[in-house]
């Protein structure tokens, strides 16, 4: 049978749908549990009162408002232990413990609320940090430096580490730290309550593994990690308390009154992302209606969240969520109202909310106060990244995060370079055999960021095997490229856009193709019509290097196959209106995550606060 997902939302017997929209989250929040405080007078169970979320993060203003209130609540989280705040603290010092090099842990070790390292004194040391490593740097002499004395607990930790079980060192951190002292004076029960369950979980661990060291609990939080699991915690008993969960969460479950908040685009539906996966069409039965399928599934979702409500359901939004950006209600408010289903009610502003937004720090901002974006000089890398996920970009081009070596990238690396240095002798008009382009790979390959030896040496005969294939297939004749590596500098109004293009062949005709690389597989329908990387290099060739690009080609080295494109001038000066957009995105943003399937595989997840 088919997915059928037409979306109706009427419950028999409930009452309209409330619809409240607030200047600033502030006022929303305090609407919510207020709201909330007078249906507890009125003698409903807080277990029958749902506040839904799209994102775990996007709970904060309204669980601080319900403990400002004294109503009790609990928040749900399906992501377990690991997507917490405190927990990631602990694993990051397991990490580091593990790994002293790991400079993502460390960078989240210091900024731990405990330690009061500020924000400047972190950027210097990263400053400092371009050849060593952060936990390196920070041995300076002082022993009342804060620094310092996080270096020696360290060091003494590393030492402790290497004879006790994992639990018994992360006890010993939280002792000598003091950081449960902190959490006990700033009254942070909640915490301490997952703490606890993270010992618990920490200890089942130890049970059941014959090796129990901090290295072997790091190896087990990376699988973990790797197979988008988790370390559930026990939220199966539900507490006298108001329910705080995401809308994924909700499946399956009933409450009496539901509160489905921060119905704002770009939150509520989410913006678009890549999927990992997708339903046929086919199994659809004249279901969804045309348009976007990843808008789709977030209507469905919605419909979700409407329909755990026996009673009634509120939705809310604001214009305002930290920042100056202006949000715009959710189209599926629009939706709701537009089939009569919704009573609209406009709240005015508080002077007091206006205030307190203007001080307040968004709760799905980074655990860093990020600098702005200042530089003039941009490449196509940063641009991707930033459509990506703003946070990303920050971390690794703003405050230049150092990060591991990553296989991948160093495996691209090692046969690119491999492939300029043999197309550099066919220039020079040699004859190179197939073992002499092996010869070359051997010296540029890089044994770094593998998972292990016998990792790398599988991914070592995975090049020799793509540049077999390469060799066999270009060989009768080779073309001689035209430019090998070829840099450029593109400059668009107060900004410079730079790149390098692999390779420049001319052809018959005159004009000019311009090939890119990809150790990566090729994706099942790759269309080049959007690429924005193609794009810029077309754009370079006519505006920098005064040649014509008549074929813009992707090579995919592990299926052998190149695909190509090609831009007319008016589209390449829409590309230039398309770059000036992103990168006035980039000057106004404040680097907000935007997490989505691809988190589990970036290496700033640690240090974010939405994963």
């Amino acid at each position: 049978t088919g997915l059928n997902k037409k979306l109706n939302c009427n419950v028999e017997g409930a009452e309209p749908v409330e619809i409240h929209h607030f200047p600033t989250f502030l006022e929303e929040s305090a609407f919510v549990a207020e709201k909330i405080q007078f249906l507890q007078k009125e003698g409903v169970d807080l277990a029958d009162i749902a506040i839904l979320v799209r994102n775990n993060n996007h709970a904060i203003p309204f669980t601080d408002e319900l403990k400002y209130l004294g109503v009790p609540y609990q928040v749900r989280n399906p992501k377990g232990l690991m997507s917490l705040a405190e927990i990631k603290d602990l694993i990051a010092v397991a990490k580091f413990l593990a790994n002293p090099n790991d400079d993502i842990a460390m960078l989240r070790i210091l900024k731990m609320d405990v330690f009061e390292i500020p924000m400047a004194e972190i950027l210097e040391l990263l400053n400092g940090s371009k050849k060593d490593h952060l936990f390196k740097n920070m041995a300076i002499p002082g022993t009342e430096d804060p620094l310092h004395i996080i270096h020696n607990l360290l060091l003494e930790l590393i030492e402790f580490s290497k004879n006790h079980p994992v639990g018994t060192v992360l006890n010993e951190f939280l002792t000598k730290s003091k950081h449960l002292n902190f959490l006990v004076e700033h009254e942070k029960y909640e915490e301490m309550d997952n703490i606890n369950q993270f010992a618990r979980r920490v200890a089942k661990f130890e049970r059941e593994s014959e090796h129990n060291s901090v290295v072997n609990f790091s190896e087990y939080i990376d699988l973990l990690n790797e197979a988008n699991a988790s370390l559930n915690y026990d939220d199966s008993q539900v507490k006298e308390a108001v329910q705080v969960l995401t809308c994924h969460g909700s499946k399956g479950l009933q409450f009496k009154y539901v509160f489905v908040v921060n119905l704002v685009n770009q939150r509520f539906p989410t913006g678009k992302r890549w999927e990992p996966f997708y339903v046929p069409e086919e199994l659809t039965q004249e279901i969804f209606p045309e348009g976007d399928f990843h808008l789709q599934e977030e209507r469905r979702l919605f419909y979700v969240a409407m329909t755990r409500a026996k009673e009634k359901v509120f939705l809310t939004y604001s214009d305002q969520y930290g920042g100056n950006k202006k949000w715009k209600m959710s189209p599926f408010v629009g939706e709701v109202e537009d089939n009569g289903n919704g009573i609209r009610t406009d709240h005015s502003a508080d002077e007091d909310s206006v205030k307190k937004l203007q001080e307040f720090k968004s709760p799905t901002s980074p655990i860093f106060n990020l600098p702005p974006f200042k530089s003039k000089r941009v490449s196509y890398s940063q641009l991707s990244t930033f459509k990506s996920c703003p946070l990303k970009y920050s971390y690794q081009y703003v405050m230049k995060v150092p990060v591991p070596p990553s296989h991948s990238s160093n495996f691209g690396s090692s046969v690119h370079e491999t492939l300029n240095e043999f197309y550099e002798l066919l220039k020079k008009g040699e004859k190179v055999s197939l073992e002499k382009l092996k010869e070359l790979y051997e010296k540029n390959w890089i044994p770094y960021g593998f998972e292990s030896k016998e990792h790398e040496g599988i991914r070592y005969d995975k090049g020799i095997s793509m540049l077999t294939k390469f060799y066999e297939t270009n060989s009768n004749p080779w073309v001689i490229p035209a430019f090998l590596e070829r840099p450029f500098n593109l400059k668009l109004g107060e900004y410079m856009l730079s790149g390098r293009i692999d390779r420049i062949d001319k052809l018959d005709d005159g004009t000019y193709e311009m090939i890119d690389y990809k150790t990566g597989r090729m994706k099942s329908n790759p269309n080049l019509k959007n690429d924005l990387q193609l794009s810029i290099y077309a754009l370079a060739c006519r505006d920098i290097f005064g040649i014509q690009a008549g074929k813009l080609s992707l090579y995919y080295l592990e299926d052998d196959e190149k695909i190509s494109t090609e831009r007319t001038d008016e589209q390449l000066d829409k590309i230039v209106d398309n770059v000036e957009e992103i990168i006035a995105e980039l000057k106004k943003s404040d680097f907000s995550p935007t997490p989505g399937y691809l988190c589990r595989f970036c290496d700033f997840r640690l240090i974010c606060p939405a994963v």
